[in-house]
């Protein structure tokens, strides 16, 4: 499954910047879930005065305004794993390589015959359970700290995005495997960013008991070329090694 180099709209927030520009990202990952908010909520208002432990909040108006109304507490993370984005979305590799090929280039020399960035990510059954696990331990705290009637937790992923059976294979297992670990959240929505999409991946009244029949080994192909000067074609082989290899770190 190939993948493009651009973030689109995410490029504009820093992931790992400073405080306004993760409030920001995190807005912008709940904005892309407001239908299946919708869907499992009904309509509601965001509670702009939540922004962290949890990271944001909804509440449901009560229907004859009595009350405050229901108040959902909502946790937002990312379930690609950190070394992956790091490769991918980094810049400074990059154009020090560009550079050194451009001043060979001017020079007369020959360059190799290689690009300047490729990896195989693998997309296991295990992508999105494992991505959420860390999660898990936030949900008594925040039920303790807050008055949350429930906790949903949004999955967002620029790296899992393809042909529709592609993303129901990983909804399933997800589903299976958070069932099994009887994770905390109510629910889990699956926000993927490439498509602006959003779905249900877990409810925890409603776990599922049946494994999945499915067990493929999906992978994500991202590649790099980097400076090739006019003309030339030859990239080099699939198993040359990139110039700029993946740092490879666990999640």
């Amino acid at each position: 499954m190939a993948r493009g180099s651009s973030r689109a709209d995410t490029d504009k927030f820093e992931r790992r910047g400073d405080i306004l520009e993760k409030f920001k990202y995190e807005r912008y990952v709940l904005g892309l879930a407001v239908p299946c908010l919708k869907t499992i909520f009904g309509e509601h208002q965001i509670d702009e005065n939540q922004r962290d432990r949890p990271d944001a909040a909804i509440v449901i108006p009560d229907p004859k305004g009595q009350s405050i109304g229901t108040k959902i507490g909502i946790e937002i993370t990312t379930i690609d794993p950190p070394h992956a984005l790091e490769y991918i979305n980094e810049k400074k590799r990059l154009e020090a390589h560009d550079a050194k090929r451009i001043e060979a280039h001017i020079r007369g020399e020959l360059l190799p015959a290689e690009v300047a960035k490729r990896a195989t990510i693998a997309l296991t059954k295990t992508y999105i359970s494992a991505g959420v696990k860390a999660k898990a331990e936030k949900y008594k705290a925040y039920h303790e700290a807050g008055s949350f009637d429930q906790l949903v937790l949004i999955a967002s992923t620029e790296l899992l995005l393809g042909p529709s059976d592609l993303i129901r294979y990983h909804s399933q297992w997800s589903n299976y495997l958070l069932s099994k670990e009887k994770y905390p959240f109510d629910h889990v929505i699956l926000v993927i960013e490439n498509t602006k999409s959003c779905m249900r991946i877990y409810e925890k009244q409603r776990p599922r008991t049946i494994k999945p029949d499915d067990d493929i080994a999906p992978t994500v192909e991202y590649m790099r070329t980097g400076f090739i000067p006019i003309g030339r074609q030859n990239l080099g082989a699939n198993n040359t090694p990139p110039a700029i290899p993946i740092r490879q770190k666990k999640r």
